[in-house]
């Protein structure tokens, strides 16, 4: 018994054969007079019930909520900072709820509204002294507006910015042996003029361009992501180019020898 309701509960159900519908509601007090019952407004419309008519009360017993998933009819219900907590405040004052039911909670002097679409581990349930695990789905008329500004598809990131070599006009000359020396014996030493030098260095790079987004709106946040390339794939990259391209490698002479060989 300790998965079962704690309270007295009854079903109640409108026996008009046009609009049989029923649902689970506590009790407030027997105090009505013998053969009547005052339900609330919003039960009276969830059964299509008048003033007068006749209901079906049975006693009812209902197992314990685990999960119950709620549709909010207005979208004010968006401007609540703490929803659960409030429903949690609300919800109190209920004891049981029924599949398919209209709900109706006042917070801070609104009505509002919920249709209940989910609830286990039956279509009733018992929420007076129990742990539900509560769910919301989106709220009646609630369009997802889409993101201004975006001519990208959502899973295409920008190819990465690579750096440039620096114009001939700034990059930086290599000449070695330049200084001119000194010698031993007080002696000018004799400048050579053919010295050689060494091209501009390529590995000389600029900073690269930065990153900018053309449609970049006041206020919008945005985390660009570029494609960059593993360092495995990059290594492979410049050996590829290495054995294409023609360049240097020392020691590939065929040499020479002052001892004469043996026979």
């Amino acid at each position: 018994m300790d998965n079962q309701s704690p309270v007295m509960l009854f079903k109640v159900m409108n026996i008009k054969p046009e609009r049989q519908k029923a649902t689970h509601c506590g009790v407030l007090e027997f105090s009505a007079e013998e053969g009547r019952c005052y339900l609330p407004a919003w039960m009276m419309t969830q059964l299509g019930l008048d003033e007068g008519d006749a209901v079906r009360v049975d006693s009812a017993v209902l197992p314990k909520a685990t999960y119950a998933k709620l549709k909010p009819q207005n979208l004010e219900f968006l401007q609540i900072t703490n929803p659960r907590a409030m429903l949690e405040v609300e919800l109190r004052k209920w004891a049981c709820l029924t599949k398919d039911d209209r709900i109706r909670v006042v917070y801070n002097e609104q009505q509002l509204d919920f249709i209940v679409q989910d609830l286990k581990p039956k279509n009733a349930v018992c929420i007076v002294e129990c742990d539900v695990n509560l769910d919301f789905d989106a709220p009646e008329g609630y369009e997802e507006t889409a993101r201004p500004g975006s001519s990208r598809g959502p899973n295409v990131m920008p190819v990465a910015p690579m750096p440039q070599a620096a114009p001939a006009s700034v990059a930086k000359k290599l000449v070695p042996f330049a200084s001119g020396g000194q010698r031993l014996d007080g002696k000018k030493s004799r400048h050579n003029s053919e010295v050689s030098t060494v091209d501009e260095i390529t590995s000389t790079t600029e900073i690269p361009e930065a990153f900018c987004i053309p449609d970049y709106q006041p206020g919008q946040l945005n985390f660009v992501r570029c494609d960059y390339k593993c360092r495995e794939v990059l290594l492979e990259e410049q050996r590829e180019a290495a054995k294409a391209g023609p360049g240097f490698s020392v020691f590939e002479g065929s040499g020479a020898t002052i001892r004469k060989p043996r026979y």
